[in-house]
């Protein structure tokens, strides 16, 4: 006896259960041979959960009584339909009598094939499918016919309008777990592509007890067969899907693209069918923030980034590779990158579109180990500009990195002289403060060190404030090292040359003439030139500066100035100045004023016997001409008693005559 049932088989005692039903689940072959008798035999009778005999034979695994319930059916189907076929009228449908238990539904929902199946009954399945098993909606007999690799199934199964949702998938993750080279499988996965199956993970339940697949491995738990491709490096696969209805911008939990799956599990040949495919997503941003070509930056990946390059139908140049691996601050990248090629570093001078030159954002991003990188390389320009003119040295100064100043003026080639100008010692540590003061009082920055971003009129501002103050030092690095507007004027109305000179900043004066930048012959809206603010108010010394000053130049001077200079000159005894005007043509030795004074008439007037001697040595002066009384210089030196200036111009007066009269003898 057996009190617990523990030897019963399942579903015991099989409330209405058929005779067939108990032999079938007591297993006996003979038996069930003895009783199935075409007509006492009925295949449709149901037990209580809705199976047929033939189910109940699958679910208790009894595959030998199985297939002898199926092949008896089919004889009798066969016998009948022979006999039935000439006596039904001609165009009817036989009814199949005997095969119709084939797709019977069990209470749980399911079928002979759906049981088959699960115990991977491969004869079974192929005897139901003959027999007309309904395959239209066996999604694990999809999946089945994927695990067996029976492409013939396949086919039939595509043909015969089976569901493939998930086949595509579920056929790439037995690609990539096959042992073998798993050629019938890639075989498999383009027929299920080219019949249009998608490439989503099916949700339900794909093929239960299937050893292969092993559902705590999985713990990605990837929606997309290229995500399951990609961390499974088949590279063959990738291609594939690409090249149908799969797509390289999809998207994982992570909201990471598989190109930069690919690069984070090493697959370099996938990343090569990734590119070549959709470049752009290189830039694709994750869940983080996160890009391929970041990650190969930050993994110093040269080869790969070179090969994003290389592959990215200009989406992505050099230029913007190394600008990129400055801004992020990788040192190491940037070492190797320029290794591999000499000529990278000539980029890092360039701007390009919008951005400003790698180099420059070496600075911006006050990295001192990277732009002494791209200093030891011997090619980098430190005069380079940013849009608004200022050089790596001005953005050192402002973004308070001494460390990165000091490297600058090691190069030599700053504009800036930082060491003594006209005597006046320069720090570089005393600018730097200086420049943060400044920017405090300004409001041009709220941090204890000025960003970089000013507002249009910050360097305006901060020149105004230098010159005003007396600030050399700054003056002069506003000058050579940024492109801020020496002319514009300020809110005196005045340039900062002509305030300086009107407010008799020497000093001030002097820096601003030490630049090339300054321009003494601009004129201010009131049509005032350096010189003649100087020369109006009798400014001596800055008329004197502005004489000595390499920017300089008498043809640049108008007449007005001309005239007003060479009378300055007179009245000072400054021979330089007349005869620089004089033989310029600028103004002539004779030209008189409104009281018809030559020059020589006010020297003598003024008794500048020097300027008498210059004026005479020209041989350029008319000792002879008349002014508006019909005085000439000679009565007018008489008049006053200027006895030294009479005798000068007495001789002056009988050198004349005997070379007159030497030339009348000839």
């Amino acid at each position: 006896m057996d009190p617990e049932g523990t030897h019963a088989p399942r579903g015991w005692p099989f409330l209405g259960a058929s005779v067939l039903h108990l032999v079938i689940a007591f297993g006996s072959a003979s038996l069930v041979n003895t009783l199935l008798q075409r007509e006492s035999s009925n295949l449709d009778a149901e037990d209580l959960e809705g199976n047929t005999p033939l189910q109940l034979a699958l679910r208790e695994d009894r595959q030998e009584l199985a297939l002898m319930i199926l092949e008896r059916s089919k004889t009798w189907q066969t016998e009948i339909d022979s006999v039935a076929s000439e006596d039904w009228p001609s165009g009817s449908v036989v009814p199949r009598r005997y095969l119709g238990h084939v797709n019977n539904t069990t209470v749980d929902g399911d079928t002979s094939l759906s049981l088959a199946v699960s115990i991977r009954a491969d004869e079974i399945i192929r005897s139901l499918i003959d027999a007309g098993a309904e395959i239209k909606h066996e999604k694990s007999l999809v999946f089945y016919a994927i695990s067996q690799r029976n492409k013939a199934l396949v086919s039939q199964l595509i043909k015969g309008g089976s569901e493939l949702e998930g086949a595509v998938f579920f056929a790439t993750q037995c690609l990539i777990r096959a042992n073998d080279d798993g050629h019938i499988l890639h075989e498999l996965l383009k027929i299920l592509l080219q019949a249009g199956g998608n490439t989503r993970r099916f949700t339900g339940v794909e093929i239960d007890d299937y050893s292969d697949i092993d559902e705590d491995e999985d713990e990605y738990e990837d929606e997309e067969a290229i995500f399951a491709a990609v961390r499974g490096g088949n590279t063959a696969a990738v291609s594939l899907l690409l090249s149908h209805s799969s797509s390289a911008n999809l998207r994982d939990h992570g909201d990471a693209v598989p190109i930069l799956l690919a690069i984070e599990t090493g697959q370099v040949d996938i990343v090569r069918v990734l590119i070549r495919d959709s470049p752009d997503t290189i830039f694709t941003e994750n869940a983080r923030g996160m890009t391929a070509l970041d990650l190969v930056i930050r993994t110093s990946q040269v080869d790969l980034a070179l090969l994003f390059v290389e592959k990215s139908r200009g989406i992505l140049t050099l230029h913007e590779l190394l600008y990129q691996a400055v801004e992020m601050s990788d040192l190491e990248f940037v070492d190797i990158l320029l290794q591999r090629d000499a000529d990278i570093i000539k980029l890092a001078n360039q701007s390009w579109q919008r951005k400003t030159s790698p180099f420059l954002q070496a600075v911006y991003e006050r990295d001192y180990y990277m732009v002494d990188l791209f200093l030891s390389k011997g090619s980098i320009d430190v005069s380079v500009r940013t849009k608004d003119g200022k050089t790596p040295f001005f953005l050192a100064v402002q973004l308070g990195c001494l460390d990165i100043a000091k490297l600058l003026l090691d190069t030599g080639n700053v504009g800036v002289n930082l060491g003594n100008f006209e005597g006046i010692p320069f720090r570089l540590e005393s600018i730097t403060d200086e420049f943060q003061v400044m920017c405090m009082v300004l409001s041009l920055s709220e941090s204890v060190f000025c960003t970089h971003i000013w507002p249009p009129d910050g360097l305006q501002k901060c020149l105004w404030w230098t010159i005003k103050g007396g600030k050399l030092g700054m003056i002069k690095l506003l000058l050579e090292e940024s492109w801020v507007d020496v002319h514009q004027e300020g809110a005196e109305g005045q340039t900062p040359l002509l305030w300086a000179i009107q407010s008799n900043k020497e000093d001030v004066v002097k820096v601003l003439l030490s630049s090339d930048r300054v321009n003494v012959s601009f004129r201010d809206k009131a049509g005032r030139t350096a010189f003649l603010l100087a020369l109006e108010n009798r400014k001596d010394r800055m008329i004197q500066l502005l004489l000595d000053s390499a920017r300089f130049d008498i043809h640049q001077v108008d007449e007005k100035t001309a005239q007003r200079l060479f009378w300055w000159a007179i009245g000072k005894g400054n021979t330089w100045v007349m005869s620089i005007l004089h033989y310029s043509g600028k103004y002539g030795m004779n030209m008189k004023d409104p009281w018809g004074r030559t020059p020589l008439m006010y020297a003598a007037e003024t008794c500048t016997e020097e300027t008498v001697r210059v004026l005479l040595a020209t041989g350029k002066a008319d000792i002879h001409a008349v002014d508006n009384r019909g005085d000439t210089a000679l009565s007018i030196a008489a008049k006053r008693g200027y006895s030294t200036i009479v005798d000068l111009l007495s001789t002056y007066v009988d050198q004349s005559s005997e070379i007159a009269i030497r030339v009348a003898e000839h």
